[in-house]
């Protein structure tokens, strides 16, 4: 069967699985739920949904005239999708990526963070090796801006990396295991990083402030309990300065200069970059085309259960209270 007749389906009906922007993408290019992701392809893939709570039920069949039905098993059962989108809360990822393996299922996209623990990540990467193709919803690691910037790390261009500090809120599940996996992906690393500092934040256990040592430098993480949504740094290199805001929707480049007014020293200006204006743009829509293009090809999706064991294993270590 071609991959743009088959069906899709959504496990949990909340924000990220289509309540953000409707489930329609009011521009094809830059959707922002899963389901707006599906409808971007133009190929009528998305078929239903599921969830417990009958009010989420009757939104979305109101909203997207689609099947909704209150259990996974259901869903599968009556729809049989071939590609699932997993949006439940984290504590049911484990038993709806089994449900889902157990159905044969074989393209999973897994909303972040994949597990509830690092023992339960380690059972979904034995389980589903060999059965199904899962990606997990790190998309930063799909968009233009980050993407750029990893690219400038690799080839060097910006200079030796010194350090970073970079400021998250939404506590250190949502947001700061987000920032956590974007640093492990800018600079490669794989496996678990060091981290040099922990301390327990005036905002409590769920916003610690942490550094980890990547690429030679040193970046400093900062949990802060606000209403608004924080997810802003800067990094340092001997080159350059690499700022952004708004979760890297805005973002730019300052390069090292000799400051006019003062000859012999330099400071960081801004200067115009491929960076600028790259954003977010579209990552959604990559993250798809993706996990379908690493079942075509018989590999894992870029960003993957295995990928994505390095940030678990921080964040685990932080709650302990607990340093490598």
């Amino acid at each position: 069967m071609a991959e743009e007749r088959w069906k899709g389906a959504l496990i949990g009906l909340g924000q990220m699985a289509w309540k953000y922007d409707g489930g329609r993408a009011s521009d094809p290019e830059d959707p922002r739920t899963h389901a707006s992701a599906y409808g971007a392809r133009g190929d009528g893939i998305l078929a239903g949904g599921c969830s417990p709570d009958p009010r989420e039920r009757e939104m979305f069949a109101r909203a997207l005239d689609l099947p909704v039905f209150e259990t996974p098993e259901d869903l599968l059962r009556v729809v049989r999708p071939r590609v699932v989108s997993i949006c439940s809360p984290t504590s049911f990822h484990t038993s709806h990526v089994m449900c889902c393996l157990e159905a044969g299922v074989p393209l999973i996209w897994l909303e972040k963070p994949p597990a509830a623990s690092l023992a339960e990540l380690d059972a979904l990467r034995r389980e589903a090796r060999g059965r199904a193709r899962v990606l997990v919803h790190y998309h930063r690691r799909y968009a233009p801006f980050f993407r750029l910037l990893r690219r400038e790390i690799r080839r060097g261009s910006l200079g030796p990396f010194r350090g970073g500090e970079v400021v998250y809120s939404r506590g250190l599940a949502s947001n700061g295991i987000h920032f956590v996996d974007l640093v492990l992906f800018l600079w490669d690393v794989a496996g678990v990083p060091e981290i040099s500092f922990r301390h327990v934040s005036a905002f409590g256990e769920d916003y610690p402030t942490f550094a980890l040592v990547v690429g030679g430098g040193e970046i400093l993480f900062r949990g802060v309990d606000v209403p608004g949504h924080l997810f802003e740094g800067a990094f340092a290199f001997d080159d350059a300065r690499v700022r952004f805001a708004d979760g890297g929707e805005r973002g730019g480049v300052e390069m090292r200069r000799e400051n006019p007014r003062y000859p012999g020293f330099f400071h960081y200006h801004p200067e115009a970059s491929p960076l600028d204006g790259a954003g977010l743009r579209g990552c959604l829509a990559a993250a798809l085309e993706d996990l379908f293009a690493a079942f075509r090809e018989g590999r894992d999706p870029e960003s993957n259960l295995d990928t994505s064991w390095g940030a678990e294993a921080v964040v685990e270590a932080l709650r302990g209270g607990k340093t490598r």
